[in-house]
């Protein structure tokens, strides 16, 4: 354990076949919600379970949220330890606010993080959600301000609202679209020079449209969707 990070120290006891871990928790860092990250025990062998039943103070309950970010100078959505990611941010933020421990990052199914989609390096995204279970400390809607204070200004927590006991983002996400963007003189030919001002003709543009066109399959993916949309 990380002594300067979040705990001084740990303790193992055996109560018959099992075997309980301790996290003593100190002052340091500072954080907004210290009374609910006290005393806090968890069973290693049921540790991906509720833990909402840990102590009356400790009431975690699903939540879905929703953020927006760029993904510029970032390697993609899903955390991985070592490298810069966007959820690796939103862990922080959240764990600074007080509202998830570090075990929770190391572990996040201990929560039952879940994101509604990944994004690629360099990848941003105007709506993602991701859904897990926070402490139920105040009206949800009131503690994004302090997520917000704790991340980069290219990601922003926009909402923050309670959901079923079952809620999971990605099983639930039932739609998912993507815009790719790139410079329309990069269609143009290499003998064209061009200005600031330049403009696609529309002929190139159908031309564009016709080369595309070729790639569409036809493989039906209804099977990889909820089934309420109508696919034509």
């Amino acid at each position: 354990m990380n002594q300067g990070e979040f705990g001084k120290g740990e303790k193992r006891c055996s109560a018959g076949d099992e075997e309980t871990l301790t996290l003593e928790i100190t002052k340091k860092p500072k954080l907004e919600n210290e009374d609910f990250l006290k005393d806090i025990t968890v069973d290693e062998q049921h540790k991906s379970e509720d833990l909402s039943s840990e102590s009356p103070k400790q009431r975690f309950k699903k939540m879905a949220v929703l953020l927006s970010y760029s993904g510029k100078g970032y390697l993609g959505m899903q955390r991985n330890p070592g490298v810069k990611t966007i959820e690796e941010d939103l862990f922080q933020a959240m764990y600074k606010t007080g509202l998830i421990l570090q075990a929770h990052i190391d572990r996040p199914q201990q929560i039952n993080f879940q994101r509604a989609a990944r994004t690629d390096k360099g990848v941003s995204a105007v709506r993602q959600i991701v859904s897990l279970k926070l402490p139920v400390t105040e009206k949800p809607d009131g503690i994004v301000e302090k997520i917000n204070n704790h991340l980069p200004p290219q990601i922003r927590v926009i909402s923050i609202k309670r959901t079923t006991k079952g809620f999971n983002s990605k099983i639930s996400c039932d739609a998912r679209t993507y815009a790719y963007m790139l410079p329309t003189f990069a269609f143009t030919p290499p003998e064209v020079l061009t200005k600031e001002d330049y403009t696609i003709p529309s002929e190139n543009i159908k031309k564009l449209n016709d080369l595309l066109a070729l790639y569409k399959g036809t493989h039906n993916y209804h099977n990889f969707t909820s089934g309420s949309v109508k696919h034509r």
